[in-house]
């Protein structure tokens, strides 16, 4: 009796891992775009995301009906990121064409083109049938002194300062010795991480401009970077883990098993909860106190590059290399 009672549970607790794994449906699916998505954001209200992809396009959806507001073209390569400016009024995209476009978000008007010089690079190694002839993109960008200043990163490895009232470059950094992926602004405003694939963070000093911390990784683990606890530690992903930092001795102090290539972290508004996602086909969503994994989602197609958690907490949006866009909500992911 006791074999057929313990066969039981067994199947029983097969159903509910199944369940809370990807057989769970989207509540929405966002189509449009023609090729695979780089890159989600919301706005500050969530009533507004932006995607870009492989399709050289930039869409803006309108997310109390889930449909398309402004479908942006302008770009003539992919685009690697777009994100809105602090107050919502432009978007900024980033692509392989060496290129920056703003764009005004209730018009969907092309506003200013900016390019950087030169437009392809020599970096030998990183991907070889592109050695000698790199393209120069444009990818991520951080906000500071209430939107005035961009900081972005490019493939050339420098961090260029754009002023947004002039739409010209006003300084530049230099440090990094490969593409830079990712930043992070301190909550006070005072510093800014970056990381790139070289398997390097930096933080910098954001009145003097000059490198206070350089922490050394041992894998690349710069795709997604956030500060934490009064910005004395931060938090890095990427390659198969995630890694927190002491900023001041410049040492990991945790680590968390992460899945194979990670792309991008994101954490639920009230920090409660982690999503990343991955080259090898998933979508993962875990407690973070606990670590926990309490949910999974397989994609059909490997590289799935780009998450975001609404900012309400409600939902969590997934762009994926099918070119779609889905949608679940949060509370059907953690039951």
């Amino acid at each position: 009796m006791r074999k057929y009672i313990l066969i039981y549970i067994l199947f029983l607790g097969s159903i509910y891992c199944h369940g809370q794994s990807d057989n769970i449906e989207p509540f929405k699916i966002l189509k449009g775009h023609l090729h695979k998505i780089n890159s989600i954001s919301y706005n500050k209200t969530g009533d507004l995301l932006a995607s870009c992809g492989w399709d050289n396009s930039v869409r803006i959806w309108d997310m109390n009906t889930f449909t398309v507001k402004h479908v942006l073209f302008g770009h003539e390569d992919n685009v690697w990121g777009a994100m809105f400016n602090p107050d919502d009024k432009f978007l900024i995209s980033g692509s392989m064409d060496a290129s920056m476009i703003i764009w005004e978000v209730e018009t969907g008007k092309l506003i200013k083109r900016i390019t950087i010089e030169p437009k392809d690079i020599i970096r030998k190694g990183m991907i070889p049938e592109l050695d000698h002839k790199f393209p120069n993109s444009l990818g991520p960008g951080a906000f500071i002194d209430d939107g005035n200043t961009l900081f972005t990163g490019s493939t050339d490895g420098l961090i260029r300062i754009l002023d947004m009232n002039s739409y010209t470059f006003i300084d530049t950094l230099y440090g990094h010795k490969g593409p830079v992926s990712n930043f992070a602004l301190s909550d006070n405003g005072k510093i800014l991480a970056s990381g790139s694939w070289e398997n390097e963070l930096f933080i910098w000093d954001l009145e003097s401009l000059k490198i206070l911390h350089y922490l050394k990784t041992k894998q690349h683990s710069a795709y997604s970077l956030k500060f934490m606890n009064n910005d004395k530690y931060l938090f890095s992903a990427g390659g198969n883990s995630i890694n927190i930092w002491d900023i001041e001795s410049e040492k990991i102090i945790k680590t968390f098993e992460g899945q194979k290539g990670m792309q991008q972290c994101n954490f639920s508004p009230d920090g409660k909860y982690l999503a990343s996602c991955a080259e090898d086909y998933t979508v993962w969503v875990r407690n973070f106190e606990t670590g926990e994994i309490v949910w999974k989602y397989r994609g059909a197609k490997m590289e799935i590059s780009t998450l975001a958690f609404s900012p309400d907490g409600k939902y969590l949006a997934v762009g994926t290399p099918e070119s779609d866009i889905l949608i679940w909500k949060l509370d059907d992911l953690i039951k």
